[in-house]
């Protein structure tokens, strides 16, 4: 996995790359009044099942998945039409991802050498995409050398556009733990369970509605999804249907659980630093050790496992830097395995999910460093 996944496509045809976290950090998530694919290719199905284009919510409410007779206004997914930003800052890696531009001039590729249209706009913008290549290799035998930084950016997207359809999923609010910096509404320790049955149905939906069969991406976050006792059977059941799956998870639960889900889901561990105080952070390299020796395994016996990777995302929440700075230096120890990533990622204030914290010059500086 490249963690510098993002391609900024500048106005004179350079590009640069970055990560979710990267561009988050540095302030590169600004694209109020362009024009976002969200809806096309990816959804979002929040804590309810309540489906939207993005975790903004930009463009309106389409349904509930787990309606089984059909999203409400699904026809409107699955058209072309784009989005126009109304968000101050894209706050959400997922949603980063989508393909956007700045204005109706600039086509995004599509898959099978179709072309994304920005409010019904068809014109395919060759001066920055070759159109008669299938994959994503069109983009570099146009754009010229990494210009190494972000100039003034008319397009983002994704090295993945061209290969799966999306769906991130807060699979619900349940949540064990109880992190001050997460907003009330994404957290507590009572609500229901969702089982099985319930989450067969709502998948079984999203592909007559939505999937049309294909391979599709599925990114789950909570609450915690690891809680429901239903979630390891429910992304086996997608794996086994050749779909891609995506845990982010608070390492709250055992080895044991990690070594499994690590067969059918990348798993990406936040770590949060107030539990590492409290728990003690021998237990999360533990369940971050209990993965990776999947994928390893994956790799020497060469079984599926060997495709997921495992992420250690160390939140950094102002007044921890020591803490953080000594999560960072045992998680290194990880880097040498194949299907690793190590990142620090900033916090939100918690009544405005898209500013971030205040942080001190030194807490910055050291993000910066990384």
């Amino acid at each position: 996995m490249d963690n510098n996944s993002l391609i900024f496509v500048n106005k004179d045809n350079s590009f640069t790359t970055h990560s979710a976290e990267s561009a988050h950090s540095l302030g590169l998530n600004h694209w109020k009044d362009w024009y976002c694919s969200a809806g096309i290719r990816s959804i979002y199905i929040d804590f309810d099942g309540n489906i939207f284009r993005g975790t903004c919510t930009v463009g309106g409410w389409y349904g509930n998945v787990f309606n089984v007779t059909g999203f409400t206004n699904g026809e409107q997914l699955t058209g072309e039409e784009w989005v126009k930003c109304t968000r101050e800052v894209c706050s959400c890696g997922a949603d980063m991802s989508v393909p956007k531009v700045v204005n109706t001039n600039i086509v995004m590729p599509k898959i099978a050498n179709m072309f994304y249209s920005v409010n019904g706009v068809k014109e395919a913008a060759g001066k920055y995409f070759k159109s008669n290549s299938t994959t994503t290799k069109r983009l570099w035998c146009v754009l010229k050398k990494d210009a190494g930084e972000v100039l003034e950016p008319v397009a983002v997207f994704s090295k993945t556009v061209d290969m799966f359809k999306s769906i991130i999923w807060d699979l619900g609010r349940r949540c064990n733990f109880d992190c001050w910096y997460c907003s009330k509404n994404s957290h507590n320790n009572y609500e229901a369970h969702k089982n099985l049955g319930m989450l067969t149905t709502a998948y079984e939906n999203l592909k007559k509605n939505w999937i049309f069969g294909e391979r599709t991406k599925f990114v789950f976050t909570g609450g915690e999804p690891t809680v429901y006792k239903d979630y390891l059977p429910f992304v086996q059941l997608l794996k086994a249907d050749d779909h891609i799956v995506h845990t982010t998870t608070n390492g709250s639960n055992n080895p044991k659980y990690y070594s499994e889900l690590a067969e059918v889901s990348d798993i990406v561990f936040s770590i949060h630093l107030n539990y590492i105080k409290t728990l003690g952070l021998d237990k999360f390299i533990k369940a971050v050790d209990a993965a990776i020796e999947t994928t390893e395994r994956g790799h020497e016996n060469d079984t599926i496992a060997k495709y997921n990777w495992v992420i250690v995302r160390i939140m950094l929440d102002s007044g921890n830097l020591t803490t953080a700075q000594e999560a960072y230096k045992e998680f290194e120890q990880f880097k040498k395995y194949k299907n690793f990533v190590l990142a620090v990622d900033l916090v939100h204030q918690v009544d405005n999910g898209h500013i971030l914290h205040p942080y001190s010059t030194e807490e910055l500086a050291w993000i910066k460093s990384l």
